[in-house]
């Protein structure tokens, strides 16, 4: 088995729709709009935090005990803001920052990590995490250098991670 550097082997899908049964999404459902050359690398990350956890020591033993008691999720994440020849918003292009633009709007996205570039298409057998987002405010970026980008401020609502695309009926 061979290892592989991440760099440019992340794909971020924009779905049209939660999958009917997100633990076994179908190559059909995977299908929506390409976001992976929208957001940036710097500051992205997507998927489990750290878990809740309780004191929960039995009497006999010495010191205290953290057990999990319930998973959370994370996202971070910088949009790319694009423009058009005459230097307004290209709506076409912002796609994925309009979805977000929108103070508790709610978005599905599929994330593929691994030995595929961003533009293969998803397929039978790929292992993706699925995502329901909660936009909280799109954010000015501290990072003044670089392309035009705003920090979104977005809430995981649920996570199915690692799951095995399947063909589907």
């Amino acid at each position: 088995m061979a290892r592989m550097l991440a760099d440019a082997k992340t794909t971020l899908i924009l779905l049209d729709a939660l999958p009917e049964d997100p633990d076994n999404p179908t190559v059909a459902e995977l299908e929506g709009e390409n976001a992976s050359c929208v957001v940036g690398k710097a500051g992205f990350s997507i998927g489990a935090g750290s878990p809740n956890t309780e004191a929960d020591t039995p009497l006999c033993t010495e010191g205290e005990s953290q057990i999990p008691t319930s998973k959370t999720y994370e996202a971070n994440m910088n949009i790319y803001r694009y423009f058009d020849e005459d230097g307004q918003i290209d709506p076409e292009e912002d796609f994925f920052f309009r979805a977000l633009e929108d103070f508790g709007s709610e978005i599905h996205v599929a994330v593929r990590e691994g030995g595929k570039g961003h533009k293969d298409p998803i397929v039978e057998g790929d292992e993706v995490s699925i995502y329901t987002l909660i936009a909280g405010g799109m954010g000015r970026s501290t990072d003044g250098a670089g392309y035009t980008k705003r920090v979104a401020h977005v809430t995981v609502a649920a996570g199915w991670e690692d799951k095995l695309v399947v063909a589907g009926p």
